[in-house]
């Protein structure tokens, strides 16, 4: 937590770090407290905390040399052990000295900002506002860190999955969506990303108005206009811009289900995401071949039938468990 905090106060902290950070606020009226004294402290000397450390940390260094020489430090206990206690001791004065500070000013901090996180199960979609009225369509198994407010130039939230955002305008306050491969800055639009970890593919597809696509680092990808999108494959790392097949793409959150040319390996674990179960199949090496269709808020069994037309399977459910076996055929696969 130490590190968290640290980052917070240099301003560093990524919003799921932010969001650690909120949980741990939450816990005690304590940790709040704890905050406001440090951030008073940090605001008041931080331009010379590098220098500080650096002679904390030297000193510490001179005194356990020189217990050892001393032969004050037995072998029974570690010198790891005295740093600990050594780090103990430098904290309690400094929570003395924080107090101290904090009892003799009467400064006003402002209070941290609470982060939400909104989950969506497998087989599950979540729709839900954010606090400046933009509205978000969460697709299964996804996640999204949200501010419970938005503070400062920039609304800024974090995504790992899918969702379709429909970002209410605001050109004085740009909206910032962060993902592990791009990151998508726009100031009012509609548009959906796909960035799951279990995927190689991460992309960005606009439906309304405009975006700007950048690399984590800032560099600009592309800026996107309707039925424009660009994706990003980790495996090659390469970018690449392309026409948007809407139903596709935006297709699931109107529970469209759509396939095209997919090898049957990808599709396993799209129909898992979508309907929350588990595929067990009997020998995965004879189901072979692209398939593409489309099902429209169809049940698994309808949309197994589909399937089993094509690869020739026999399957069974059971509870959250799905198991397929391929029957024998000549023509068991499509080329």
């Amino acid at each position: 937590m130490d590190q968290l905090i640290l980052k917070y106060l240099q301003g560093k902290l990524s919003l799921q770090e932010q969001h650690q950070l909120a949980k741990w606020l939450d816990e005690h009226d304590a940790n709040r407290e704890i905050l406001k004294r440090m951030e008073i402290f940090w605001k008041d000397h931080r331009s010379d905390l590098d220098e500080r450390e650096l002679k904390v940390r030297f000193q510490l260094s001179e005194r356990i040399k020189k217990a050892k020489n001393n032969q004050q430090i037995q072998h029974s206990i570690p010198s790891r052990i005295v740093i600990r206690w050594a780090a103990i001791l430098l904290l309690g004065l400094s929570t003395v000295f924080y107090a101290y500070q904090w009892q003799r000013r009467s400064i006003l901090v402002s209070e941290p900002i609470s982060y939400i996180q909104k989950s969506s199960m497998a087989g599950q979609k979540l729709t839900f506002t954010l606090p400046d009225g933009s509205k978000v369509k969460l697709n299964a198994n996804s996640t999204l860190i949200v501010p419970e407010r938005f503070e400062g130039h920039e609304r800024m939230v974090e995504l790992e999955g899918e969702a379709f955002f429909e970002i209410k305008r605001d050109p004085s306050h740009p909206f910032i969506v962060k993902t592990n491969q791009m990151n998508v800055t726009v100031l009012g639009t509609s548009f959906d990303i796909r960035s799951y970890e279990d995927e190689p593919v991460t992309s960005v597809a606009v439906a309304t108005g405009k975006v700007a696509v950048t690399e984590p680092t800032g560099k600009l990808i592309d800026e996107l206009t309707p039925n424009e999108m660009v994706t990003y494959d980790v495996n090659v790392k390469e970018y690449s811009i392309q026409t948007v097949d809407q139903r596709k793409v935006f297709g699931w959150k109107d529970d469209w289900l759509v396939f095209e040319k997919e090898d049957f390996a990808t599709i396993i674990p799209q129909l898992e995401r979508w309907y929350g179960v588990t595929i067990k199949i009997a020998d995965a090496g004879k189901i072979t071949g692209k398939f593409s269709g489309q099902f429209h808020n169809n049940s698994l069994e309808k949309v197994l039938e589909g399937l089993a037309y094509v690869y020739y399977f026999d399957f069974s459910i059971k509870d959250k468990t799905v198991t397929l076996n391929p029957i024998a055929n000549e023509n068991n696969s499509i080329k």
